[in-house]
């Protein structure tokens, strides 16, 4: 399973083969347009069937611009083809309702994120770890 959260500004995701984690990153294209480059570089495609992706959501009062929330759609927009030309099932899933330090708790209790991520600066790196948390919940049903 690919797991997507996409992001205006940093694209976090998470490979899972069954109920382990193989791999996670984050992807911070320069320009929206090279985030599918970089999707293809990085993610195995042929080896899984499902991609989950975070879908986006506006939450009452949220200060993020308009404008951000029409780039993430379009990220998602992005995500949804790769996997549909590679044959991967896509579903759309929300993001939890936990608050970052709770998710990013629950990561760590089963999976050494510094080891993991040690490549990706600490402020991106809860872009991997939902996608990571995500996956999690998915195994688990």
């Amino acid at each position: 399973m690919i797991v997507i959260d996409p992001s205006v500004h940093a694209c976090g995701w998470a490979t899972f083969a069954g109920s382990d984690l193989v791999s996670a990153g984050v992807l911070q294209p320069q320009k929206l347009d090279h985030l599918a480059d970089l999707l293809i570089q990085v993610l195995p495609w042929r080896e899984h069937h499902l991609c989950l992706i975070e879908r986006p959501r506006i939450y009452p009062h949220s200060p993020v611009p308009p404008n951000d929330i029409v780039t993430l759609g379009i990220a998602v927009g992005i995500a949804t083809a790769l996997a549909r030309q590679n044959g991967l099932q896509v579903r759309y899933v929300f993001p939890t309702t936990l608050n970052k330090t709770v998710t990013t708790h629950r990561v760590q209790k089963t999976v050494d994120t510094d080891q993991l991520l040690c490549d990706i600066p600490k402020s991106l790196r809860h872009n991997a770890i939902d996608a990571i948390h995500l996956g999690q919940l998915e195994v688990k049903k």
